[in-house]
C-alpha cells in the first residue's frame, strides 16, 4: 500500500510539470503552437505472455496502466507524443518458493504513429513506443523449503529500473477524439539475477479530453436560406402600364418611381450579401490563398484575419470540405530552422480555424516547404525582398 501511495504521488506531480509546461508564457518563446486539444488521458488493460525458460514467471495475471501524454507534433499524416504512465502490473509464477511479483511502475515513453492519407483509411493508425523508467515492487515468496511447510509467507520490497517497446494498432473515432489501441511489445525488468524480458500484450482506450468537451458544446450554425424575389421587376412593368395611364399624375408616378429605385437598391444589397466573396471564388477555382507574416512574427495581421474568416464560414457551411496548408519561410538560417518557421506557421493558421470554427481537426491538413519556394540568398538582395515567402497558403485537397 506504501509502494502504491508512493508511485501515486509521482504521477500528480508528473501531471503537474506537464501541465505548467502547456501553460507557459507564449511571449517568451517566438514560434510556440501549443493546443489544449493536443492532451490526451489513455487507460488499459495489458497481460504479461509466459515465456519459456522463464519458470518463475509462466502464471501471469492481468494488470492495468494509465497514462498521460501530449502530442507535440501533428502533420498530414504522422503524430508524435511524449507520455507518462504508472499502473499495477502482475507476475505470478509456479516456483513455489516465488509466489507473486506486483510492479507499480513509473515510465516516460515517446510514441509515433501514421495514418494514411486516404481519406477512407483515415481510421487507421499504426505505429511504435520505447521508453523507461523505474518500478517499485513487492515480492511474497517462501525463503526456504521449510517455510513453505509452514506457510510463512515473506514479503520483500524494493525498486529497480524497467525498459519497454509496443508496436502498436489504433483505430480512430469521433473525428480523432477517441482512438482504440491495442499494443504487443516486451518489457525489460532489473532483477537481482539479471535482466528478465517479459513479453506483453495491452488494450486501451485514449481521449483527447478538451477536443471532446469544444466538439460536444460547438453547435452548427443555422444554415441561411435566401430568397430571390423579382419585386423590382415587377414594379417596374406597373409602372410602364401606369405611364400609359392618364388616370395617374405626375407625383404619383414620382412617388412609384422612388419605390422601385429603393427596392432595386435593396435587392443588389442582398444579392451582394449572399454572393461568393473574390477570396471564396478564388479558393472555388483551385488557386492558393496567402496569408503573410512579418519577420520573426507569428502574429496573424487584420487582413489574414479576414481572409480565415471568409475561409471558416465557408467551411463551416460545407463539412464535407477538406483543406491542406503550407508554410513557407525565407532563405534564411539552416534548412531545419526553414523547415519548423513553415511549419510553425502552417500550425498558427490552423489553429486559428479550429479554435474559432466548427471544423474537425481531420478537415485540417498541414506540411512544411520551408525555403523550397523562395530558393537560395541572392547576393545584394535586400532582406524585405523576401517579405513575399514568410507565409502561409490554403488550398482545397477534395
Amino acid at each position: 500500500m506504501f509502494l502504491k501511495k508512493k508511485v501515486l504521488v509521482l504521477f500528480i506531480i508528473s501531471i503537474f510539470f506537464i501541465c505548467n509546461l502547456s501553460c507557459e508564457d507564449s511571449s517568451e518563446v517566438l514560434y510556440k503552437p501549443i493546443s489544449f486539444d493536443n492532451i490526451f488521458l489513455e487507460g488499459s488493460i495489458q497481460r504479461y505472455l509466459a515465456v519459456y525458460g522463464l519458470e518463475d514467471y509462466t502464471q501471469p495475471k492481468p494488470g492495468w496502466n494509465i497514462t498521460l501524454g501530449f502530442d507535440f507534433f501533428r502533420g498530414f499524416s504522422h503524430s508524435t507524443q511524449l507520455m507518462i504512465s504508472t499502473g499495477h502490473n502482475v507476475v505470478a509464477g509456479s516456483n513455489p518458493l516465488v509466489r507473486m511479483l506486483d510492479i507499480l511502475p513509473l515510465t516516460g515513453a515517446i510514441s509515433y504513429s501514421f495514418s494514411p492519407k486516404h481519406r477512407n483509411l483515415q481510421w487507421l493508425a499504426l505505429g511504435c513506443t520505447i521508453g523507461g523508467g523505474i518500478y517499485f515492487s513487492e515480492i511474497s515468496h517462501y525463503q526456504t523449503v521449510l517455510d513453505l511447510v509452514n506457510q510463512n509467507l515473506v514479503t520483500t520490497t524494493g525498486n529497480s529500473y524497467i525498459l519497454n517497446a509496443r508496436l502498436n494498432f489504433g483505430i480512430n473515432f469521433l473525428n480523432n477524439i477517441l482512438k482504440l489501441k491495442i499494443n504487443a511489445g516486451i518489457d525489460c525488468i532489473w532483477e537481482v539475477d539479471g535482466i528478465v524480458p517479459l513479453p506483453v500484450v495491452d488494450v486501451g482506450l485514449r481521449l483527447y479530453p478538451v477536443a471532446s468537451f469544444r466538439n460536444i458544446v460547438r453547435k452548427p450554425k443555422p444554415e441561411l436560406k435566401v430568397w430571390y424575389i423579382d419585386v423590382p421587376v415587377e414594379v417596374e412593368k406597373i409602372v410602364e402600364v401606369e405611364k400609359e395611364s392618364t388616370k395617374l399624375n405626375n407625383e404619383k408616378l414620382d412617388n412609384i418611381y422612388s419605390e422601385v429605385v429603393a427596392l432595386r437598391s435593396e435587392f443588389n444589397e442582398l444579392k451582394e450579401k449572399y454572393s461568393d466573396s473574390e477570396t471564396i471564388q478564388s479558393y472555388k477555382k483551385g488557386e492558393l490563398l496567402n496569408i503573410y507574416f512579418e519577420v520573426k512574427s507569428d502574429e496573424l495581421s487584420k487582413e489574414s484575419i479576414l481572409i480565415l474568416d471568409e475561409i471558416g464560414n465557408y467551411l463551416e457551411d460545407f463539412p464535407e470540405e477538406y483543406i491542406l496548408i503550407q508554410g513557407h519561410s525565407a532563405p534564411f538560417e539552416t534548412k531545419e530552422l526553414q523547415y519548423n518557421m513553415g511549419l510553425n506557421r502552417a500550425n498558427i493558421v490552423r489553429n486559428y480555424l479550429i479554435e474559432n470554427y466548427n471544423i474537425a481537426n481531420r478537415r485540417v491538413k498541414v506540411e512544411s516547404l520551408g525555403a523550397t519556394k523562395s530558393g537560395k540568398i541572392i547576393p545584394g538582395k535586400d532582406n524585405s525582398e523576401y517579405q513575399q515567402y514568410r507565409m502561409a497558403q490554403i488550398k482545397s485537397i477534395n
